[in-house]
């Protein structure tokens, strides 16, 4: 789930990519997503969203285990 901190609302129409792989997706107006064919081992997930340069952040990368 992407989730908005500055609104305590999950983040709709948020694109999530896993680094280093072709894995791309957008949320839902609930803020989930799911990624497709994601190779088995560590792998750095990051978001981006339009409100992100509206605010001067990045969305920083969450390292995961598949």
């Amino acid at each position: 789930m992407v989730f908005d901190s500055t609104t305590f609302e999950p983040m709709a129409s948020a694109r999530v990519a896993v680094m280093g792989t072709a894995a791309v997706t957008d949320t839902d107006s609930l803020g989930q997503f799911r990624l497709e064919d994601v190779p088995v081992g560590n792998h750095r997930v990051t978001f981006f969203h339009p409100r992100l340069g509206e605010l001067g952040v990045s969305g920083g990368a969450q390292m995961v285990e598949v």
